[in-house]
């Protein structure tokens, strides 16, 4: 037991670090207060006063799934300092908070500033927000899974399961990309490792299934139709604009000329190039005042359909990556699941892989270490 001193300092710390702007912490942060809980405080109803209060805040956000992973470490598999069966009883205290509190529309693909990064074929901005990298947060969360499985507690694994089944929907495309996806595939190589029966649990029908279905829908979608010859219009009322938009509009009008003078061709050369019109606008050098020719391009729908192939590509790639999972947990609907969006399908390659998989029985592993994890 620690004394006064060491008890209101920790204390003094810890409220310190809670009153700060969650949008300056890191993982590194949440990592930084278990390890000195685990290490210094060494009793676990000091760290249920100090820790608890602290983590109802953002239990579900980086910082508290990078809490729950370090206090793994340092409390539920090496034992420093706090009995292993205390330190396993508040994992899974914490745990039934985080799934209480825990929103899939809520976890965004984050990105350190000043970087843009491209996950598995999906390309997010620079952003302002220290949190950590899509794959980190979806590792981070695949690791509570399987230290949730490691201690028995399939009841919060069972809630978590249904919160995600119920509200991945509400995900959007870009964080089922470069987290929900990655989420899977980390989750998929965890639930190999571990073998048994496990991996047949219904549980893991509802989390993969729905996050692989809303993927494909959200994110991949459907093949780009290719759009007729009316345009959306240039954001200009002037005379000059107005007729130029009334072509745009125009479904059976591919080209248009306007003779004007160079300061009013100038002005249409400018509002075509700012709204992003598929189409090409050229001056014709021929008479007084010359003329702006504008043909109508389909152009833009070729790089839209490129654009999709790719993303169908890499749905491939992590279909495939996981076709040994998806061959036991979702069984019935492997072929579904499988399926591409516009009636595509996996490569010969990948195909073999999940016939090869299929009703394969993998042998039990008693101990699940996830020391080196991190």
């Amino acid at each position: 037991m620690p004394s006064v001193k060491v008890f209101e300092f920790a204390k003094t710390v810890l409220n310190k670090f809670a009153g700060l702007d969650p949008n300056v912490l890191t993982e590194a942060d949440g990592r930084a207060v278990a390890s000195y809980a685990a290490l210094y405080l060494r009793d676990v109803e000091v760290v249920r006063q100090l820790i608890v209060p602290w983590l109802k805040g953002s239990i579900a956000d980086p910082i508290g799934l990078a809490f729950f992973q370090q206090w793994w470490v340092s409390s539920c598999t090496k034992l420093e300092g706090i009995p292993e069966e205390d330190g396993i009883a508040l994992y899974r205290e914490l745990a039934r908070l985080f799934v209480d509190a825990f929103c899939p529309k809520s976890m965004k693909a984050r990105h350190p500033a000043k970087q843009a990064r491209t996950y598995y074929g999906a390309t997010a901005g620079a952003e302002s927000s220290p949190h950590t990298t899509p794959n980190s947060l979806a590792n981070l969360t695949a690791s509570l899974v399987l230290n949730l499985v490691a201690i028995g507690a399939g009841p919060e694994l069972d809630k978590f399961a249904d919160v995600i089944h119920d509200g991945i929907g509400q995900a959007e495309g870009p964080d089922l990309a470069m987290l929900w996806l990655p989420f899977l595939q980390d989750l998929s190589s965890k639930l190999q490792a571990i073998g048994g029966d496990e991996l047949a649990n219904p549980r893991y029908q509802r989390v993969f299934a729905p996050i692989i279905r809303h993927t494909k829908k959200k994110y991949v979608g459907p093949r780009p139709e290719r759009e007729g010859l009316a345009r959306k219009p240039v954001p200009c009322g002037c005379a000059d604009c107005s007729a130029l938009n009334a072509f745009l509009r125009d479904p059976a009008r591919q080209g248009g000329r306007f003779a004007v003078n160079q300061r009013r061709r100038t002005h249409l050369h400018r509002k075509l190039d700012e709204a992003g019109v598929d189409c090409t606008h050229v001056t014709q050098e021929v008479g007084s005042p010359y003329t702006l020719v504008v043909t109508k391009t389909h152009r833009q729908h070729g790089g839209r359909c490129k654009a999709w192939e790719d993303r169908c590509g890499w749905m491939a790639g992590a279909l495939g990556e996981m076709a040994g999972t998806l061959a036991v947990v979702v069984r019935d609907d492997v072929g579904d699941i499988m399926a591409l969006p516009g009636g595509g399908a996996l490569p010969a390659r990948q195909r073999g892989n999940l016939r090869a998989v299929s009703g394969t029985k993998r042998k039990a592993v008693e101990i699940i270490d996830l020391t080196g994890e991190y």
